[in-house]
């Protein structure tokens, strides 16, 4: 027994000691030059080579994140996974020699339409097929259809950190309630609240578990709107009971167990506040912070989607706007070689003048560097929640168990595929 507990005290000691060191290799935000510092609290498109080398957007911004899209990946997605991964380790290995904590690499692979690597990973269903397979399953099995579901995320995961992706932006946390939503729909895993909470909730679970970042969205929720806010600035009238009882539902269920981050939503609520939830001090500190207690990393959606553009049309005032209002980190993906630099001036002139300024995105960025290094040693340390299965398995179970017969005038979320779906009056 003693000899045992001397163990235990040697091994906490050799893993504390490893974090310190870890910690303690790369440069502390506080010692950053101020334009290194505006870099840790945003993530950027960005060409990842140039003519065989990082490309020097890159080399001259090294920000906090990368966006990844078909557009800057090998092959446009379909590089094998060892390619892409040495290219992204490369990357890694150059943020090293500046003294800064690696990139973390981020990705929409929701799985059905949203997917951008597309070759050597497993194609599970999209969302909405996941969450009608749950609601069937669990009827039968409710550990199983949890294990499910967490497996598929787990699944998802491990394939992305095969290629050197660590940040899935997912899960989709909307609720699907208007049929005539134009960006949403099968994104959703459905249009009742508890159970896109719980679907929700395991697939975030299964990311984190294998070592990536989650980040559910898009918060207060995407599933009324009539407009799609790449295209406009969304405005959804709803009371406070129906927003606690629908959009914001799955976000309070999932908050409760520490996702890395949450999306935030080019919405306007106004009958809750004036400005989008990406620009708003009540949505962002006053509810997400404050009310449901969120500590992780506050994202904005891409800023140069029209619904973030409609009210600031010059790019420093949407960022300033955002940051004040409490977002950590800025996307800017498509259009950041022109966007970033008048955004990178402004924030250096903030911090240089007032301190209060400089504390915040200091704090932004200390938080931003936590949740990477927590994560980074979770890649080496997978937590099992639930047996895990095949991927194939569960691919094909889930499969089988979204094919519902429709019956009569049914709702269908739209989509320019055919998806199953899970209404009261279908035959199984």
């Amino acid at each position: 027994m003693e000899n045992h507990y001397r163990l235990n005290i040697f091994l906490f000691f050799v893993l504390f000691s490893s974090f310190l060191f870890a910690e303690s290799k790369y440069i502390k935000p506080e010692d950053l030059s101020e334009e290194k510092l505006v870099s840790q609290i945003v993530m950027l498109y960005a060409p990842l080579l140039d003519r065989g080398k990082i490309s020097r957007f890159i080399q001259e911004n090294t920000p906090a994140a990368i966006f990844l899209n078909k557009s800057n990946l090998p092959k446009k997605g379909r590089a094998d996974a060892r390619t892409t991964k040495e290219l992204l380790d490369k990357i890694r290995n150059f943020y090293r020699i500046q003294g800064l904590l690696p990139p973390l690499f981020a990705i929409d692979q929701e799985m059905g339409y949203v997917t951008r690597i597309t070759k050597n990973v497993t194609h599970f269903p999209s969302a909405y097929a996941v969450g009608t397979a749950f609601r069937k399953l669990k009827e039968e099995n409710s550990q199983k259809a949890k294990q499910m579901v967490w497996g598929m995320a787990f699944h998802v995961c491990r394939d992305l950190l095969r290629f050197g992706v660590d940040w899935n932006l997912t899960p989709v946390a909307d609720v699907n309630s208007n049929p005539n939503n134009p960006v949403i729909g099968v994104r959703s895993f459905g249009d009742n609240p508890r159970l896109v909470a719980e679907v929700a909730l395991l697939y975030s679970q299964g990311l984190r578990d294998a070592g990536c970042l989650d980040s559910i969205k898009h918060f207060p929720g995407h599933g009324d709107t009539k407009k799609d806010s790449h295209k406009a600035l969304p405005y959804v009238k709803a009371s406070w009971e129906t927003l606690n009882n629908r959009e914001l539902f799955p976000f309070k269920h999932i908050i409760e167990d520490n996702p890395a981050s949450v999306m935030l939503a080019h919405i306007v609520f106004p009958e809750q506040d004036k400005w989008p939830a990406s620009f708003s001090f009540f949505w962002q500190t006053k509810i997400l912070k404050e009310k449901f207690g969120f500590q992780g990393i506050i994202i904005s959606d891409d800023l140069m989607m029209q619904g973030a553009r409609a009210l600031f049309p010059n790019p420093s005032d949407m960022a300033t706007r955002a940051i004040a209002a409490g977002t950590d980190m800025l996307l800017i993906a498509m259009g950041a070689k022109d966007l970033y630099p008048p955004i990178k001036k402004t924030l250096i002139r903030k911090i240089k003048q007032d301190a209060k300024w400089k504390k915040q995105i200091l704090e932004s960025a200390r938080k931003i560097n936590q949740i990477k290094l927590k994560y980074f040693t979770r890649q080496k340390e997978p937590y099992f929640r639930y047996s895990l299965l095949p991927a194939d398995k569960i691919n094909q179970e889930l499969s089988r168990k979204a094919i519902t017969k429709l019956i009569g005038n049914y709702y269908m979320p739209k989509s320019k595929y055919i998806y199953c779906d899970n209404p009261t009056k279908a035959i199984h």
